[in-house]
């Protein structure tokens, strides 16, 4: 199956400030569209920010995407100690 060229470029990298000040990745994250009026939200795995929350000297997750001229754009987010928002689906029915 191919993914769309939309979804393609909306993907992003997570990374922290390690102990060494040094720049760790940690994941990928991609951008949706949700809520009213449609927001950008970013969507990640849990457990990638868990290991951010982890693992960061700074607090924070910086967001690194593809600019349009090839170059890259670093985005510093602060982290919070709210609740997530978990989306959960209902498993299958047992057979």
């Amino acid at each position: 199956m191919q993914v769309p060229d939309e979804l393609r470029k909306s993907v992003v990298f997570l990374m922290y400030l390690g102990k060494a000040e040094n720049e760790k990745l940690a994941g990928t994250a991609f951008f949706v569209l949700g809520g009213s009026p449609r927001m950008p939200c970013l969507v990640t795995a849990r457990h990638v920010i868990d290991g951010i929350r982890q693992q960061s000297i700074d607090n924070c997750v910086y967001v690194r995407a593809n600019s349009r001229n090839g170059g890259l754009i670093k985005l510093p987010v602060a982290l919070f100690r709210a609740p997530a928002r978990i989306l959960k689906t209902k498993s299958p029915p047992a057979r």
